[in-house]
């Protein structure tokens, strides 16, 4: 008792003796992800864990890593088969079924539409491209870009 008068008399004396320095303090939004909840640390956290996970499925590939890298890829919010052999997943997943996965395109804007159509004329242009795939792609981005 007498150990904890003589700390709560100090306190006060050192606190005092400090001076204050203006600190600019930044705040970041940590719960911006889109994958449920978690802050920007947690996800760095699961990505860390996957490249770890991918080097070891690489070189040594396991039913254990395979199913630590699914959950991390289910986790991120990437394909559940990423980076995972077709032959692996049959072995090792076969109750899975990808067929149904969803694919989540980004909203390609305008500048975007204009950028690719450019890049398949010179596809095109090369002979990389025939007529039939280059009209599909201009079909495609030309619908984008006269409703913007």
């Amino acid at each position: 008792m007498k150990k904890l008068l003589l700390v709560l008399l100090f306190v006060p004396l050192v606190s005092f003796g400090q001076e204050e320095e203006n600190v600019n303090i930044t705040f970041e939004n940590t719960t911006s992800n889109p994958v449920g909840g978690f802050n920007s640390a947690r996800m760095k956290e699961w990505k860390n864990m996957r490249a770890r996970r991918l080097q070891k499925y690489i070189y040594n590939p396991s039913k254990k890593t395979a199913e630590k890298l699914f959950r991390a890829n289910k986790v991120i919010g990437l394909p559940l088969d990423a980076d995972i052999s077709q032959e692996h997943m049959k072995k090792w997943f076969p109750n899975i079924d990808l067929s149904k996965k969803v694919l989540i395109e980004k909203i390609i804007t305008r500048d975007e539409a204009i950028k690719r159509i450019k890049e398949a004329k010179d596809l095109f242009d090369t002979g990389i491209l025939n007529q039939e795939e280059y009209d599909k792609l201009v079909a495609k981005y030309k619908a984008i870009i006269m409703a913007n």
